[in-house]
C-alpha cells in the first residue's frame, strides 16, 4: 500500500549562459517551457511527461540537433538548475498502541530538512502495511508529512517504512544527460530513506473475534448457472446470509463466509438493521422462521419486537445472460393498528476473489473511480457498484468472478445513500455511520447500504429489493438487460490504455430501430498510458420484436463496433423515465400508446402519498402517441422511495 505525499515550491528564475550566437530556437523554447513549470511549482506529471514526448519528437526530426555545441551547453546549464540534494528526515510515531488490525490511531511525523530547488515528490510506501497519506507542509528547506498506518504486521521487523523523493522533471532531465551525455545525476538522497517502527505491534482483537461465536453453518442454499459460471447463496438458522460461486471449476467468495470449503467459512458479518420509530432492532436478533421456496427462494420472516411490523427477507439466484443476479428483496409488513415510519440497512462484508480488503469501484467515467479509502455517494452519481480483487484485476487475461450491485432494473428501489466502509468499524454501529476519507478499506471492506425511515399505514406493505451478482469483469463494452420487460438496459463501457502513448476514445450508441433513450455523455475521452476508463448508464428501448444496440468504439481514429441482440420488446403500453429520482432536479417521463387518451402522471412516496402531479402532453407518432412531462422534483426528496405512475 502506496502514501504518496507530492510537494511543490516556487523558485527563483535561474540564469543562463549567454552564447555569441542564438541557439536553434526549437530546444531553446522547450526549455524555456521546463523552467517555466519550474518556476511556478508546478507538480502535474503530465506536464513533465509532454516535456519528454516534445523532446524525442524532436531529436527524431532533428538528430543534427545533438551535435550542436550550444544545445549541449543550453541542456547542461538546465540540468544545474537541478543539483544532487541530501534530506535528512526524522521520525516520530505517535505514542499509542500499533493494534495490527488498525494500526495506530494517529499519523506519524516525518520532519527534516530538504533544500530541494525544484518542485518535487516525496513518497512513503510499505510492503507490509497499510499507509495513506495526512497532510503536508513544506517551506524550504523544511519538511514535515503526515503518515496513516491504516494496518500493520504481527512481525515487528516487517512493519518497515521506505521514503524516495525525486524531482517531477526527474525523466525529462534523464533524457538530456543521455542524449549530452551529462554526469550530473540529479538525485535526491533521503537519510534514512528505510524505516523500522519501533512501537511493538499488538495482535488484538482482528474485529472477527466477537463475531465467530455467532457464526453459523447453511441451513439453506440455493443455486444458479450461467454457463462457466454458477452462484450461491445461503443462509443460517439466524437468517444472516452470504454469496459465493464457482468459476471454470474454481470456487470464490462474493460475501465473507461463505461455506465452500476453500475459504473462511462461518456466516454471520453480514446483517440487517431494521429501524422502526427512531429504533433499532438487528434482524437476524428476532424470532425469525426460515423456509426454501419450490423455485429456490431463500425466506426469511421475522417479527420486529412488539412493533407489530414484520419483515420477509427473500433471496433467489438466477441467470441472466453471462452473469447471475441475485436479487434480494425486503417485504415490510405493517400489521399493527397505526402508523409505523421504517428503515431498512444492509451492511455486506465484501469479499473478491481470495481478499478480504478489495476496493472498490464506481464506474462513473471518471479519473477517481476506484475507491481504497471510505466514500459515500447515491444512485444519482452512479446506478451500480463493483468489487473486484486488485491481484488479478486490470488486465484482459482477468477472469475472476467479481461482486457487483446494480441499483436499478424490475422490481428494484435504488437506496438512498450507499457507502463504502471499513467493515470492523462499521460492525459496531446500526445505523448511523460517519465516512471518513482518511479511513483505509482495504484492510477489510465492506458496503452499507441504506433505505430511510419510510411511513407505513396500518395493514400496508412496502417493498425494497436489490440485486446483487456474480459476474466476469468486462473489458470490452457491454449491454446489461435490467428489465426486459420494458426494454430497460445497462450501457457499460471499459476501456484500458495499454499503449505507450496516450489515447482519444470516442463511443457513439444506437439503436438499429425503435425509440432508444439514454443517459451518457458521449463527448472524447483522453486517456494516459495504463489509465482505465469505466461507465455504466441506464437506457431504454422500445420497439416491437427484436433490434438490436450497437456501441462503436473509436480509439485514435481506428473504430470497432459491438453489437447486442435484443429480443421480444414491446413499443406500446410502455413507461419510459430515468430509474433515479434525483432531488432539486426535473424530472421527464413518458408513456407509449396506441390509443388516443387523456393523460397524467402522478410523483408518489413510498407510503402512497401524491405529493405531484402534471398533465402530460399528447403528440401523434408512428403507430401511436407519446404523452411526456416533465415533474419538477423538491429538494428534500429522497431518491429511493418514491415512485411515478401514469393515470388517465
Amino acid at each position: 500500500m502506496r502514501a504518496s505525499v507530492y510537494l511543490c515550491c516556487l523558485l527563483l528564475a535561474a540564469g543562463c549562459a549567454s552564447a555569441p550566437e542564438k541557439p536553434p530556437a526549437d530546444l531553446q523554447g522547450l526549455l524555456a517551457k521546463a523552467t517555466e513549470l519550474r518556476e511556478k511549482g508546478i507538480s502535474d506529471k503530465a506536464r513533465y511527461e509532454e516535456l519528454v514526448a516534445a523532446f524525442v519528437k524532436m531529436r527524431q526530426e532533428s538528430p543534427q540537433m545533438i551535435s550542436d555545441p550550444r544545445n549541449r551547453s543550453l541542456a547542461a546549464d538546465f540540468v544545474e538548475a537541478y543539483p544532487a540534494v541530501k534530506c535528512k528526515l526524522r521520525v516520530t510515531e505517535p505514542r499509542e498502541k500499533l493494534i495490527t488490525a488498525r494500526g495506530f490511531a494517529s499519523p506519524l511525523f516525518v520532519a527534516g530538512t530538504c533544500p530541494v530547488p525544484a518542485p518535487f515528490m516525496f513518497e512513503a510506501d510499505s510492503a507490509d502495511m497499510a499507509l495513506s497519506p495526512a497532510g503536508v507542509d513544506f517551506e524550504t528547506p523544511y519538511l514535515v508529512a503526515r503518515i496513516r498506518v491504516n494496518s500493520a504486521t504481527a512481525d515487528a521487523a516487517r512493519n518497515r517504512l521506505r521514503f524516495t523523493a525525486a524531482y517531477y522533471a526527474a525523466d525529462f532531465l534523464k533524457t538530456l544527460s543521455a542524449a549530452y551525455s551529462l554526469e550530473q545525476e540529479s538525485l535526491i538522497a533521503l537519510t534514512p530513506a528505510d524505516y523500522a517502527l519501533q512501537t511493538a505491534p499488538i495482535v488484538a482483537n482482528d474485529g472477527y473475534d466477537s463475531h465467530r461465536k455467532n457464526f453459523r453453518k447453511a441451513e439453506f442454499t440455493s443455486e444458479a448457472v450461467a454457463g462457466e459460471l454458477g452462484s450461491e447463496v445461503a443462509i443460517s438458522a439466524s437468517g444472516q446470509f452470504s454469496a459465493g460461486g464457482t468459476h471454470a471449476g474454481k470456487r470464490f467468495d462474493l460475501i465473507y463466509g461463505h461455506p465452500n470449503g476453500t475459504l473462511p467459512d462461518g456466516i454471520g458479518t453480514t446483517f440487517t438493521t431494521v429501524r422502526v420509530d427512531g429504533t433499532d432492532y438487528r434482524l437476524e436478533s428476532q424470532k425469525v422462521s426460515r423456509s426454501k421456496t419450490a423455485d429456490g427462494t431463500l425466506v426469511c420472516e421475522a417479527a420486529i419486537g412488539k412493533t407489530g411490523v414484520t419483515i420477509v427477507q427473500k433471496i433467489k439466484p438466477e441467470p441472466a445472460g453471462d452473469r447471475v443476479k441475485t436479487r434480494i428483496t425486503y417485504e415490510i409488513r405493517n400489521g399493527s393498528a397505526v402508523k409505523h415510519k421504517v428503515g431498512l440497512r444492509l451492511l455486506l462484508d465484501t469479499w473478491a476473489g481470495q481478499n478480504d480488503g478489495v476496493p472498490f469501484m464506481i464506474p462513473a467515467g471518471s479519473a477517481s473511480q476506484l475507491f481504497r479509502n471510505e466514500v459515500e455517494f447515491t444512485p444519482t452519481a452512479s446506478v451500480m457498484w463493483q468489487v473486484f480483487d486488485p491481484d488479478t484485476a486490470g488486465t484482459a487475461r482477468q477472469l475472476e468472478p467479481g461482486l457487483q450491485n446494480i441499483l436499478v432494473g424490475e422490481g428494484l428501489v435504488p437506496p438512498d445513500r450507499i457507502a463504502f466502509a471499513a467493515w470492523q468499524n462499521a460492525a459496531d454501529t446500526l445505523w448511523d455511520y460517519a465516512v471518513s476519507a482518511d479511513r483505509r478499506v482495504t484492510g477489510d471492506s465492506a458496503v452499507i447500504l441504506w433505505y430511510n425511515p419510510a411511513d407505513i399505514s396500518a395493514g400496508a406493505t412496502q417493498v425494497v429489493a436489490t440485486e446483487l451478482g456474480a459476474a466476469l469483469q468486462k473489458h470490452e463494452p457491454t449491454v446489461f438487460i435490467t428489465n426486459a420487460a420494458t426494454g430497460e438496459i445497462l450501457i457499460y463501457l471499459w476501456h484500458v490504455n495499454d499503449s505507450g502513448a496516450e489515447q482519444k476514445i470516442d463511443y457513439n450508441v444506437r439503436a438499429e430501430k425503435g425509440k432508444f433513450t439514454f443517459q451518457l455523455d458521449l463527448s472524447t475521452i483522453k486517456l494516459q498510458p495504463g489509465e482505465v476508463y469505466v461507465k455504466a448508464s441506464p437506457g431504454q428501448i422500445l420497439a416491437e420484436g427484436e433490434t438490436a444496440i450497437v456501441i462503436s468504439e473509436n480509439i485514435n481514429g481506428a473504430s470497432r463496433e459491438y453489437r447486442f441482440p435484443l429480443q421480444n420488446l414491446k413499443m406500446w403500453k410502455q413507461f419510459s423515465a430515468a430509474p433515479v429520482v434525483e432531488p432539486a432536479q426535473v424530472y421527464p417521463v413518458s408513456y407509449f400508446d396506441e390509443r388516443s387518451m387523456n393523460l397524467k402522471a402522478r410523483l408518489k412516496t413510498a407510503g402512497g402519498k401524491t405529493v405531484q402531479t402534471i398533465i402530460l402532453k399528447k403528440q401523434q407518432i408512428d403507430g401511436g402517441y407519446q404523452y411526456s412531462g416533465e415533474l419538477n422534483i423538491a429538494p428534500d426528496i429522497a431518491a429511493g422511495r418514491y415512485s411515478v405512475e401514469v393515470v388517465k
